[in-house]
């Protein structure tokens, strides 16, 4: 699924349905909105939504559409059976339908990973050549928070299986999440809107918010981040910096901007997502950067992990050894290599350092060293989830201590790196103050028009898909 050669081309057949595309844009997202408000029925709705949402997914890879209607069957059997037993029998069937997911997940996105590294202690297993599906991380999680809801007892089992289907095929975050919360997303089904303007005011604000930061901000960036990564050795020291410190904000603009046009989308169909980011570059420490960072994530691992195992109720030593596992499984979910698992081990030792200092009482340094020093640990981090593998990371770091400024070969464009210089400073700025929000409720549809026509103009349309989708 990569994106067109030219702004907005429009081709006889979809053949792409990014977010950022001109068939999503032009054709399918405005298609989808006529269909679903000219439908009467609440039950017409989420029909029509259900095979909105599985048209959606199957022009990447229309068989992996199986998997999901497999995982949509099995959890929902589950959570049914859950429901009626009781004592062990509950915690069974929780653990059984909770183990089915993981092996899913394993099974394409884990194997091939452990089967090398088994290799190398002489285990030979052999390799599948499967694609991982769009979005699987998602949907397995997604799915789970249901399961143990209902064990928990927190929200009612579904009984309607259009309902619970549409809590996991929504389209709008199907694929990149938000993580949803059944408590969240599934009323909102049984009492879907008819149209409301200021709904469809709301939504298009966030998805022209979202496009521009893909187009204008991330992938614009990408230009100066992919060739560093991709040829470290080649680069100089400014360079390397220049790339390491664009990637924190390109990924932060990619993801965001995909969240902000989910969130945008399904606001125009009268159904709110869950805020995913809320000015995590403004946090003056790690706890507070991973409480605004992709929430849904972090409050999954929180809620479904971190508190089941003791949280930081058990002493110093225990809360240190829960955010160490913690973070190694956030960096495992988000990528089956060393260089993730130690990109989440980083930020896990960041923390219990941060724990250990809050336990102590040392004296509190001010906000703005508090800042700095936050976001350069961040920045520091970004390189291991970045790089390809651990060597590429090191090869990164190489080049940035002992490259200097000599045999530069790779062309930079100047206008490129100060527009990048700007655009960030100005997100940064902008979000501070909530400018854009501010502009908005003073001028509404021409101010989300002009984000349009500055995403047109500044706009990379030549770049990869959005980079949370291989998760």
């Amino acid at each position: 699924m990569g994106l067109q050669e030219h702004p907005f081309p429009l081709s006889p057949f979809i053949c792409s349905m990014l977010f950022n595309s001109a068939e999503y844009i032009f054709l399918f997202l405005p298609l989808c909105i006529l269909l679903y408000y000219y439908l009467k029925s609440n039950t017409g709705k989420i029909i029509g939504l259900i095979l909105l949402s599985i048209y959606f997914y199957m022009v990447a890879y229309p068989a992996y559409i199986l998997v999901l209607f497999g995982l949509i069957v099995v959890d929902f059997l589950a959570a049914q059976i859950i429901h009626k037993c009781k004592g062990l029998q509950r915690k069974f069937w929780l653990i059984l339908a909770l183990s089915l997911n993981v092996l899913l997940l394993a099974g394409f996105k884990y194997y091939n990973f452990f089967s090398q590294n088994l290799g190398f202690m002489g285990i030979a297993l052999p390799k599948h050549a499967w694609i991982l599906p769009v979005g699987l991380s998602f949907h397995t999680f997604q799915s789970m928070s249901y399961l143990i809801e209902v064990y928990r007892k927190s929200f009612p089992v579904e009984k309607n299986i259009l309902q619970y289907s549409l809590y996991v095929l929504f389209f709008p975050q199907m694929v990149a999440g938000p993580i949803e919360r059944p408590q969240n997303l599934i009323h909102q089904f049984y009492s879907l809107p008819t149209f409301d303007t200021e709904n469809l005011k709301q939504g298009f604000f966030l998805f022209a918010r979202g496009l521009f930061m893909k187009v204008a901000v991330a992938d614009r960036l990408t230009l100066l981040v992919d060739p560093v990564f991709a040829s470290s050795e080649k680069a100089s020291s400014w360079q390397c910096l220049t790339a390491i410190v664009f990637f924190s904000i390109q990924i932060y603009a990619d993801f965001s901007g995909y969240s902000n046009m989910a969130l945008g989308s399904a606001r125009m169909l009268g159904i709110n997502l869950m805020v995913n980011f809320k000015q995590p570059y403004l946090a003056e420490s790690l706890s507070e950067f991973w409480r605004k960072w992709h929430i849904s994530l972090s409050t999954w691992f929180r809620d479904y992990l971190y508190f089941p195992l003791g949280g930081n109720r058990s002493g110093t030593g225990k809360t240190i050894f829960n955010i160490l596992i913690i973070f190694c499984m956030s960096g495992l979910w988000h990528g089956a290599g060393w260089n993730y698992i130690l990109w989440g081990l980083l930020h896990g030792i960041g923390l219990s350092m941060e724990t250990v200092s809050n336990r102590l009482k040392f004296p509190r340094i001010p906000s703005w060293i508090r800042l700095i020093r936050t976001q350069l640990w961040v920045v520091f981090c970004w390189v291991f989830f970045r790089a390809y593998n651990l060597d590429s990371a090191f090869g990164i770091f190489k080049s940035l201590f002992y490259n200097g400024n000599s045999a530069i070969n790779l062309e930079f464009s100047s206008s490129e790196i100060l527009y990048g210089f700007t655009i960030s400073f100005m997100i940064l700025i902008s979000e501070r103050f909530q400018i854009q929000e501010f502009i908005f409720r003073k001028f509404g549809w021409a101010f989300t028009l002009s984000i349009l026509v500055f995403s047109y103009f500044l706009g990379n349309f030549n770049s990869s898909t959005f980079i949370y989708f291989q998760f």
